[in-house]
């Protein structure tokens, strides 16, 4: 029976090729849509969701305001925030589980980086004494827990010791092959502005695009250390992230160093009253879809992604709507049959298993 109802749909099929085009090109062209609409709105909206941990995840900057007149206050908001002082904050508050600041290329300064400024470029030297050399915009100083703070999967190399020596690089996928093709890159030496040289202890793979994060080489902190936890002022700095312990919540913690905020700046006496400056923690949730000063990565709409969202669900139900209507008018002329194969003992079911399978096929 089921191979008769099967040469049946079959040869509706070939009999109507117009209809059949239509229908079965405008459901396809309907489910694929959808199908792209809603898994890319879907991931942007779930951007950094993916790492370890990331609901206990917070982000600390800091929030400026000043004035000259005391009636006129400018204010700023900031996504970096000053190393030394992050790490105080890390020890004096025992609700703050790990800690980890990446600097990225945008925001060096010489106050925290002395060895070059944003403007970098690496260079390999093979066995045959070739120079391979790229200007780079996507470098990164990392703390040495980065990949285990982030659970960033490695390709090679091991998270707990990756970033552990001064001098150390870990490399992205794609960038690997840009450097050394095949070459295995593992404690190959990189120069950085042919003077500082680099060793490769490692290599993760390529970030996703559902990230705020955007780096395709981390350097170890361990060489700027002893820079880096100075007390000092700098225009630049890391972005700062804090792993907060079980049943935290952020605006409670928030709250709280905010209280004894004013001992971790340094503000000269003639300018205390001139000055306010606030901690502030954001769930690694957001960061996505805010842009803050320092902060140079292109921040998503959730508004839009939403809509997408929306809009791939429309476009999915007037696919199924004119399937139906298509359907339903090509039955009407087949009542002939029906009405046939119904005087001559065809049950309800029958039909039904006849139709399912059809508009399965």
């Amino acid at each position: 029976m089921l191979t008769s109802y099967l040469k049946l749909s079959l040869r509706l099929l070939a009999r109507n090729p117009f209809f059949t085009f239509i229908n079965v090109a405008g459901l396809s062209v309907g489910f694929a849509v959808f199908f792209i609409l809603w898994q890319y709105s879907q991931s942007e909206l779930k951007s950094d969701q993916q790492w370890k941990d990331w609901g206990r995840i917070v982000r600390c900057g800091f929030i400026w305001e000043g004035t000259d007149d005391n009636v006129h206050w400018s204010k700023g908001q900031f996504g970096h925030h000053m190393p030394e002082i992050v790490n105080r904050v890390f020890g004096d508050f025992e609700e703050i589980e790990s800690l980890t600041r990446i600097f990225i290329q945008e925001n060096f300064v010489l106050e925290h980086i002395p060895f070059h400024d944003k403007n970098i470029s690496l260079t390999f030297i093979n066995e045959r004494d070739e120079r391979v050399s790229f200007k780079e915009t996507s470098v990164a100083y990392a703390d040495p827990n980065l990949f285990e703070f982030f659970s960033i999967p490695l390709l090679k190399g091991n998270k707990k010791n990756v970033l552990q020596e001064a001098n150390s690089i870990v490399l992205s996928e794609s960038m690997v092959l840009k450097y050394f093709g095949k070459i295995d890159p593992m404690n190959q030496i990189l120069l950085v502005n042919n003077e500082i040289p680099l060793k490769v202890t490692g290599v993760f793979a390529d970030l996703p695009q559902n990230t705020h994060l955007e780096f395709n080489a981390a350097i170890s902190t361990r060489g700027i250390h002893k820079y880096i936890d100075q007390p000092q002022l700098a225009l630049g700095g890391p972005h700062s992230y804090f792993n907060l312990r079980p049943g935290v919540q952020p605006s409670v913690l928030e709250a709280k160093i905010n209280h004894v905020g004013i001992t971790y700046w340094q503000i000269p006496a003639n300018l205390v009253e001139k000055v306010r400056i606030a901690f502030y923690l954001q769930p690694l949730k957001d960061v996505a879809f805010n842009n803050y000063r320092t902060d140079f990565f292109k921040p998503k709409s959730p508004f839009l992604l939403r809509t997408l969202s929306g809009i791939s669900v429309l476009i999915l139900l007037v696919a199924w709507i004119n399937y139906i209507q298509l359907s339903t008018s090509f039955f009407r002329k087949r009542l002939k049959e029906i009405g046939v194969r119904k005087t001559n003992g065809a049950r309800g079911r029958d039909f039904t298993l006849q139709f399912l399978l059809e508009s399965l096929l």
